[in-house]
């Protein structure tokens, strides 16, 4: 799908809990490798291996990194083959293990009287990681509501029909050549972490065009982004759609790979983008007089919002360091010759499956 290294998210918390997009970015895959077992811990181990043998050969890498844990790995994306750390909550299913899926397995590569001995301080922290992922998801719903009402106000003032116009002016000027068995993938360039919302620009920031729609409310965004996304996949060009990581039926990006252009929202959450892009400020479809009559109410709830949000982050800090703690358990409990022999596996898998 990509014709150059770049990075993803596939999950994280929304305001309906945990959305991810594992299954879906297996299914792309001729050769999926699921790993089982072992939390992210041992998962992570195997992708880590796995991306150096494969950056050092030269081949382009998509890179999934974990919402949970900065800097951790959920899933890597070569040709036709892709790891995937298959534990909860990511769980693609193999349909066909063996003859489509291949299935690594890390359950035989921990000491079972070491887990067996932990088992209590294992259930304890993990319950605590439960509660507190759970507190953030409510807190989540709430601030996700109160961003959609703004929305909905801001639509009472906005002429949809000027912005589909645009919405398709934009497809005949930009999305002019035509493929002929055009996919949508599904990716995440944002999401909602312990350190705040983190965004991931390096997917975008080496397009030749892009196109900012600068969209506070995304109420005019969302609908211009469908626009584009229908008429690319009329034309049978790959899409690269990215949902919004709080509300993933509302669209805020698109990346179009072969005509190396990208089409993105700007707010509050991500507004730096490199170069020199084209800006679209999408007020100019609104009524003034009714966005000056309800200004009061928008930032009133986008405060808020915001203050519901430092209350997510907060819960999802302390949710990550009760799955610290589980791993660092798992991590101690490592057999490693075990663990190291199901790495040269997956290393072979990489060497034969990426061509190497």
């Amino acid at each position: 799908m990509q014709a150059r290294d770049c990075s993803f998210y596939l999950g994280g918390l929304s305001c309906g809990g945990y959305r991810g997009y594992f299954q879906e970015f297996a299914d792309e895959f001729s050769v999926p490798v699921l790993i089982e077992g072992g939390f992210s811990s041992g998962a992570g181990k195997i992708l880590e291996a796995v991306r150096q043998q494969l950056a050092q050969s030269g081949q382009c890498v998509e890179t999934i990194y974990c919402s949970a844990h900065a800097g951790k790995l959920d899933a890597l994306g070569c040709k036709g083959l892709c790891f995937v750390n298959a534990t909860s909550p990511h769980a693609p299913k193999a349909v066909l293990p063996t003859a489509v899926e291949q299935v690594l397995s890390l359950y035989d590569a921990y000491d079972q009287n070491i887990l067996v001995s932990k088992r209590e301080e294992l259930s304890a922290w993990t319950e605590s990681g439960d509660r507190a992922f759970r507190r953030a998801a409510r807190y989540l719903t709430a601030a996700a509501a109160l961003i959609r009402e703004n929305e909905q106000a801001v639509l009472t003032c906005t002429d949809l029909s000027k912005a589909e116009q645009l919405g398709h002016a934009l497809a005949k000027r930009y999305l002019k050549q035509s493929g002929a068995n055009g996919r949508v993938h599904v990716r995440l360039l944002s999401a909602v972490t312990s350190g705040g919302i983190c965004f991931l620009p390096d997917a975008i920031s080496s397009v030749e065009t892009l196109v900012v729609l600068e969209d506070e409310y995304g109420a005019a965004a969302d609908r211009i982004l469908h626009i584009l996304q229908q008429y690319a996949a009329e034309h049978g060009l790959d899409i690269i759609a990215c949902p919004c990581p709080v509300r993933p039926k509302h669209l805020e990006h698109l990346i179009f790979p072969q005509l190396s252009t990208a089409f993105v929202t700007a707010n509050r959450y991500h507004s730096e983008y490199s170069g020199n892009p084209r800006r679209i400020h999408c007020t100019r479809f609104s009524e003034k007089s009714g966005l000056r009559a309800r200004r009061a109410r928008l930032r009133f709830n986008r405060k808020m919002a915001e203050e519901l949000m430092e209350q997510v982050f907060g819960a999802l800090t302390e949710a990550g360091e009760a799955q610290k703690a589980v791993d660092a358990v798992y991590s101690a409990a490592e057999i490693p010759e075990k663990m190291e022999k199901v790495c040269i596996r997956a290393k072979e898998l990489a060497s034969s499956g990426a061509g190497l």
